[in-house]
């Protein structure tokens, strides 16, 4: 059923590269558009795609590089709670389009604005996969690390024979989790900083089209990055999630046989450079770095009240950071702007509260009714990993031509992306419930409110939390760049964070930049703080339908 769905899915990928061969060649041939821009644009449009797809590979593989170091680093440092896993979830908070404006404000330099743009693409999942690795670590279970201790381990073969293996599931897990928002990041990078990188790749194309008017080249655009999303998923992380499925306790049994994994194995010269590798795998385990942990050193004990302590260094951090800002406001800086910032944030958290709100029901609706049924999942999960912030500029249009409201139609524009997250954790959630309890239901022919009270919403409620995190901050970041859009060079004013983002980066101002991303991270701060692990941690404990460690935690 796996390799059917992923051929069908391979065949859907291949449809819609026939469509962009098709269009092009269609739009190129004549219609009403300016035929010198058109022209260009067109024969462009493989060099931006390559140029996206470079920028895309280099961040995630940076990212990955990083994420590996950060993980591993965590776990000396889980004793001190702040230093450790704690403060990677403190980081991973922050809005990486913030982070990205901010940046572009202080750099000047087109080497410096490449650095910036994979630095911050990389950073949803240099935080997310980090910390992943790190509980995954943190959590391997004591009679391994007593048998490693039998065998006479010492630390860097522990790490290297046991702790890494048994964290790359959940460090893929997470990095797939990631990928929209990773997406979103650069395409917005491109977007924002245009003029300022050594090539503009899609982003660039659709704010050049958006500047000039030319819908038609922004519907192309958009088509082609269709094609390098599904092409990047399809060849790159179905294949490692499909290689990381081996460690998750079946071997190889459990592995899912993924096209380009056969024609890998049928090549004889790339089975013989997978034979090479894994020898050289297997002999940097053998590798006695070190000594060996005697007695309880290889627990890594860890501090009891880690977690409480970091929960209370981080809201010591932030009391003394407005405490600070208040009583020595920076140069250029007024209470005016504070306030500002202060009613902008509330009313961007209202929009993106208010999507998630709806959204959530919507998916929990439609997921009680299509359940687990592996034949959706795929292009649902396409659809969830497109980055639609090339399609914004037609919005914007499309508000201004109307004289429509901007705050409404703008809510609007990110609800799709953050349903499809919300559904894709849902029918995760549905797949993970135990076939036992279904069968039960089915024959005592539960229905209605006698089946949500039951066994839906006591099963849904844990994915429901998590779900609603991972589309909590991918609508957080759409919002910031649906604030930033503009047509033809007017700009759509919708009062959110987002219009004081733009509005910093046009005239460089790093002052109000940070400002605008200390606001936005403290909103979601206090939120995750307050309300989500909180939360989160009550329906573990109480709804928790399987004997199944909880995928996330909550600090």
């Amino acid at each position: 059923m796996h390799r059917m769905n992923d051929r069908r899915t391979d065949r859907l990928a291949l449809a819609a590269l026939g469509a962009v061969a098709l269009a092009v060649s269609v739009y190129g041939s004549g219609g009403a558009h300016p035929a010198g821009m058109a022209r260009a644009a067109l024969s462009a449009l493989p060099e931006s795609m390559a140029v996206t797809a470079l920028r895309f590979v280099l961040a995630l593989g940076c990212g990955m590089i990083l994420t590996t170091l950060l993980g591993i680093a965590c776990v000396p440092l889980r004793r001190f709670g702040f230093l450790g896993l704690a403060g990677v979830r403190v980081m991973e908070i922050a809005p990486p389009i913030g982070v990205l404006a901010l940046l572009l404000t202080l750099v000047t330099t087109r080497t410096a604005h490449e650095t910036v743009l994979l630095l911050a693409a990389a950073a949803p999942a240099i935080w997310g996969a980090g910390r992943a690795i790190g509980e995954a670590i943190a959590t391997v279970p004591a009679d391994l690390h007593a048998a490693t201790l039998g065998m006479g381990m010492t630390g860097w073969q522990r790490l290297w024979r046991l702790e890494v293996p048994f964290s790359i599931p959940a460090g893929m897990r997470a990095l797939r989790v990631a990928l929209p928002v990773c997406w979103m990041t650069l395409l917005a990078g491109e977007m924002l900083g245009a003029e300022k990188l050594f090539a503009p790749g899609l982003g660039g194309m659709a704010i050049a089209a958006a500047q000039s008017g030319a819908v038609g080249l922004i519907l192309l655009d958009a088509l082609a990055c269709a094609v390098l999303v599904t092409a990047f998923d399809r060849m790159m992380m179905a294949p490692a999630l499909a290689w990381a499925a081996r460690f998750d306790g079946g071997g190889t049994a459990g592995m899912r046989l993924v096209w380009l994994l056969a024609i890998w194995r049928r090549w004889k010269i790339l089975n013989r450079l997978s034979t090479i590798g894994h020898a050289v795998v297997i002999q940097l385990g053998m590798i006695r770095f070190g000594r060996p942990p005697r007695g309880r050193e290889a627990d890594s004990d860890a501090c009891p009240t880690a977690g409480r302590d970091a929960e209370l260094f981080w809201w010591v951090v932030l009391a003394a950071a407005v405490a600070m800002l208040a009583v020595f406001p920076p140069s250029g800086l007024r209470l005016l702007d504070l306030g500002l910032v202060i009613e902008n944030a509330l009313f961007t958290t209202l929009r993106v509260l208010l999507t998630c709100g709806l959204a959530g029901v919507t998916a929990l609706l439609l997921a009680s009714h299509i359940g687990a049924r592996s034949r959706l999942e795929g292009p649902i999960r396409l659809l969830a990993l497109y980055p639609p912030v090339l399609l914004y500029p037609l919005m914007a249009a499309f508000v201004l031509d109307w004289g429509l409201h901007p705050g409404v139609w703008l809510t609007a524009l990110v609800f799709p992306g953050t349903f499809l997250l919300m559904l894709l954790a849902l029918m995760g959630g549905m797949r993970a419930m135990p076939p036992d309890l279904m069968r039960a239901a089915r024959s005592l022919d539960l229905r209605g409110a006698l089946l949500w009270r039951r066994l839906l919403l006591p099963g849904l409620a844990v994915p429901l939390a998590d779900g609603a995190f991972a589309a909590f901050m991918w609508c957080w970041n759409a919002t910031l760049m649906a604030d930033a859009l503009s047509w033809k060079g007017i700009p759509v004013h919708t009062p959110g964070l987002g219009s004081l983002m733009n509005r910093a980066l046009a005239t460089d101002d790093a002052q109000h930049a940070a400002l605008t991303l200390v606001a936005a991270t403290v909103v979601v701060l206090m939120l995750s703080q307050l309300a989500w692990s909180k939360l989160r941690a009550q329906l573990a404990l109480r709804f928790t339908l399987s004997p199944r460690v909880p995928s996330g935690r909550a600090y």
